[in-house]
């Protein structure tokens, strides 16, 4: 799996700005979604190709997936559309 920077991925995957999160967590993130029922009902009127499931694998690394996915620690709205749903990425916080 590539390792990204988050600037990296963010370069790649805009945040977007045309949506905005009901949950007061990440109410200061462009993009970044809760895994409350009130942001799934907003994630489910967008298309799917442009959203990403942040989880993390089993060395605790933070991952962003295409899609939807299990065990979600929360989700990423990008601007641009994915194009295979296959897609992974470890993201690095600097």
């Amino acid at each position: 799996m590539e390792k990204l920077t988050m600037d990296e991925f963010e370069s790649r995957y805009t945040p977007t700005e045309e949506v905005v999160s009901l949950s007061n967590e990440y109410e200061n993130r462009d993009g970044c979604f809760d895994i409350t029922d009130e942001d799934l009902s907003i994630l489910k009127t967008i298309n799917i190709k442009r959203i990403w499931t942040q989880t993390d694998n089993e060395d605790d690394e933070v991952c962003y997936k295409a899609g939807f996915h299990n065990n979600p620690i929360m989700y990423f709205v990008a601007e641009e559309e994915w194009e295979n749903k296959e897609e992974e990425y470890i993201v690095i916080y600097d």
